[in-house]
């Protein structure tokens, strides 16, 4: 059909450009991808070109390219990738709660399940541009969005569950997909029920169509239905209770072992749907809290993949035997006020623990030097956030400015500074600890706050964010794959918005922008609302933002990760092994 749809004429493209699998359709929209057309999945139809990376000029046999066919995006496209070997993935996260995709908004139980789960479709990216997102066929083969409340999708057939009890290899219905975003969108547990609030009715007119009508346009629905708020989980590993200790989907690997704080191993899917992967025999996902153990395990092969430590990136980048590939990432360290916490109500108390932080010295214990000031909406996406000049000018309370904190402190009736609690991680990275200790300290030496530290494990403090269970200040996570949701973390009942913010003027604000069709004046909007969530310093202080360096081994071929803030690891089934 047309490019022009109803979506792709109102909304355009988030970064000026569109990226267009073969056969004509449109892929993806920016990064947002509100508007997007159907793609087909079947044949061998090649990807966008890449350059590749050590590929003989006449392969032997086929090409990634034409396994994958518009799958996926390849690093290495016409290179004949070698099968067999185990590929390691290290993450520093140090536990693993549960399974259950829908009860946490943490990156590595998404990260972890994408291999043996599907989705609708997936995320892939450009070859040369971390950030620029590609949208590629899953369990749906093509899309349809002419109406901005109407999604219609095409589902894939012949596709099975692993053969595990209770599913035992039966095969995927539409039923299937309309019970998984059913439970994603409604369930009282789910966390992701607020991103998927627009989702009016699921309908399944045949056993191939699966259309998804909405209340209002909803330019994020669609990443969402991309991104880890809707895995298609089935119904019996629900109903048996197994779902937060057990993986039984339609992906291109099988769980095979959970040894907690440790290993989550999984074997390749011989009846996975895109024929020919994955090239490896078994993929295991590692846990490694400690910095060192986790280097240590990087250098000498027992991971393939790791997240460059900042210490360490002259040394990796010095290394042949790795790639070594930075992104801009916001910055996971960000400090939230319990909306529910009286103190925090006068806006002049905000503003002065703001004035009270210099960004410059955060910006060399977390960034190295590296970073920029954060506007509410993060720089990763073109055209939706505020100029450096601006966000440090006077208007603003982003500035360091300690004479000015300690006025509007004593304005608000504290001249001795703010009595209250400060809940961080004690299983972060160095750097997060130093910019932690910076803060206290800076505080109590001028007089700005009388701090009781309370220190978790990660898992407990991110528990006690996102239930905004904890008391004063949290210095948690943040961070999202979509524009529009950095402005939702503002919304009563944001997956991310972690100081419990429930406040219906804000509420209306946020709303109006995501409602707004039109994508420069969505843009526009998005700004304006920006600065005034920055003159209010409402209940959060996001100070930076700046590279992350992701490393692989030479050895580990077609690595292609997404974005950061898409908790998946789709790559995976595309990668193979030099030494396979």
């Amino acid at each position: 059909m047309s490019e022009h749809s109803y979506w792709s004429g109102m909304v355009g493209a988030r970064l000026g450009r569109r990226a267009a699998l073969r056969g004509g359709a449109l892929a993806a929209s920016g990064l947002a991808g509100a508007a997007l057309l159907g793609c087909s999945s079947s044949g061998g139809t090649s990807t966008p070109a890449a350059s590749s990376s050590g590929a003989s000029a006449a392969p032997k046999g086929p090409t990634a390219a034409s396994i994958s066919g518009d799958n996926w995006v390849n690093r290495e496209p016409d290179t004949t990738p070698k099968y067999g070997g185990t590929l390691s993935w290290a993450s520093s996260s140090p536990t693993l709660a549960f399974l259950d995709p829908l009860q946490t908004a943490v990156s590595l139980p998404h990260q972890t399940v994408s291999n043996g789960y599907s989705a609708l479709m997936h995320i892939s990216r450009a070859v040369k541009d971390r950030n620029d997102q590609q949208y590629r066929p899953d369990l749906a083969t093509s899309w349809e969005t002419t109406d901005p409340l109407k999604m219609t999708f095409k589902i894939r057939q012949g596709v099975k569950f692993h053969n595990i009890a209770p599913v035992n290899g039966r095969a995927l219905t539409v039923e299937d997909i309309k019970y998984a975003i059913t439970r994603a969108s409604t369930e009282t547990q789910s966390l992701f029920k607020g991103n998927l609030s627009s989702i009016k009715s699921i309908e399944t007119p045949d056993a191939s169509t699966v259309v998804i009508n909405l209340k209002s346009f909803d330019p994020m629905l669609f990443p969402d239905l991309a991104g880890h708020y809707c895995w298609i989980t089935p119904k019996e590993l629900v109903d048996g209770g197994k779902i937060k200790d057990q993986i039984i989907g339609t992906g291109p690997f099988i769980f095979q072992k959970w040894d907690r704080d440790s290993v989550v191993a999984f074997k390749k899917n011989p009846d996975y749907f895109v024929k020919g992967v994955p090239y490896i025999d078994n993929l295991n996902v590692l846990q490694i809290a400690n910095e060192e153990t986790r280097v240590a395990a990087f250098q000498s092969g027992q991971t393939q993949i790791m997240t460059i430590p900042n210490s360490r990136i002259d040394q990796f980048n010095k290394d042949s035997k790795y790639v070594v590939e930075p992104t801009l990432t916001s910055n996971n360290s960000t400090l939230f006020m319990n909306y529910k916490d009286p103190k925090f109500k006068d806006e002049r108390v905000r503003q002065a623990l703001s004035l009270s932080i210099d960004k410059e010295i955060l910006n060399k214990i977390l960034e190295n030097g590296n970073g920029i000031w954060r506007s509410p909406v993060s720089a990763k996406f073109t055209g939706w956030t505020l100029s450096q000049d601006e966000m440090k000018s006077d208007r603003f309370f982003m500035r360091y400015n300690m004479q000015q904190a300690k006025q509007l402190l004593s304005a608000a009736g504290m001249p001795n500074g703010v009595e209250t609690s400060l809940l961080y991680s004690t299983s972060n990275p160095q750097s997060y600890n130093d910019h932690v200790q910076y803060i206290q300290e800076n505080w109590t030496k001028n007089g700005i706050a009388k701090l009781k530290m309370i220190g978790a494990d990660f898992p407990t403090l991110r528990k006690q964010q996102d239930e905004h269970s904890y008391d004063g200040l949290c210095i948690g996570a943040d961070g999202q794959p979509q524009p529009e949701l950095y402005l939702l973390d503002y919304r009563t009942g944001g997956a991310k918005n972690g100081s419990g913010i429930a406040d219906p003027n804000i509420d209306a604000a946020v709303n109006k922008v995501v409602a707004t069709v039109d994508l420069k004046q969505r843009q526009d909007a998005a700004k304006e609302l920006s600065r005034q969530l920055l003159e209010k310093v409402q209940y959060k202080i996001a100070y930076l933002e700046g590279p992350t360096y992701e490393g692989w081994s030479k050895d580990a071929h077609n690595y292609l990760p997404v974005q950061s803030d898409w908790y998946a690891t789709t790559t995976f089934a595309y990668m193979w092994l030099g030494n396979a």
